[in-house]
């Protein structure tokens, strides 16, 4: 069985999915909302809440010398 993860069950990211799973593949993918989640495990997507930091102290500090 082929698997493909993919980032943001949105606006392109679902029918996508969708699409994929029709066609026998096994998907998982992330959602910003726990509703969010729930609707793509639904429809036979395996799916997990991301949220992402909007603070920069978790971006690594590196030097560009």
């Amino acid at each position: 069985m082929k698997k493909v993860a993919i980032v943001g069950l949105g606006w392109l990211g679902m029918p996508l999915a969708l699409s994929l799973t029709a066609r026998g593949w096994q998907v998982t993918g992330s959602k910003t909302t726990q509703d969010g989640v729930e609707a793509a495990r639904m429809c036979g997507i395996d799916s997990y809440p991301l949220r992402p930091s909007r603070s920069w102290s978790v971006i690594p500090r590196t030097s560009t010398r």
